[in-house]
């Protein structure tokens, strides 16, 4: 994989605490940020499909056919 270096402008303390997290873990800061961006993009990835499978399951569900109306004392019949 083909790989370009980039400059980050961090806060000092966050740069300070990432060094921590990353010593702690027997890794670099570089590593914890590839990995971080990483999560943070497959995440989204994975949260979009799942957000489309679900709403292709309701666009065909049995609750969302049609224009399905009930009275109020329908629904609470007890």
């Amino acid at each position: 994989m083909k790989t370009r270096n980039i400059t980050l402008r961090l806060p000092a303390d966050l740069l300070k605490k990432a060094e921590v997290c990353a010593s702690e873990n027997d890794t670099t800061s570089n590593a914890l940020v590839k990995e971080l961006l990483a999560q943070k993009l497959t995440g989204s990835a994975r949260t979009e499909a799942a957000i489309r499978r679900f709403l292709a399951i309701t666009d065909g569900g049995p609750l969302f056919k049609g224009d399905l109306k009930f009275s109020r004392e329908e629904l609470y019949k007890r």
